[in-house]
């Protein structure tokens, strides 16, 4: 589906991280997490590095 990454790994590994980061705070009965990564290409970002970055602002 276009994933460039993929993992799978277990809930402990985010023992110790701050709660807005560790995915059993979402679902605390999980017993795997699975993680996918995306590739992001450089020109998308360099409207955000410039300060050119405007889709967030509404054009209607």
């Amino acid at each position: 589906m276009g994933a460039d990454l993929v993992g799978i790994g277990t809930p402990d590994r985010w023992d110790g991280a701050p709660v807005q980061m560790d995915p059993r705070f979402i679902m605390p009965e999980a017993k795997s997490i699975i993680a996918f990564g995306f590739r992001v290409m450089r020109g998308s970002l360099r409207g955000i590095e410039e300060g050119t970055f405007f889709s967030n602002y509404s054009s209607g």
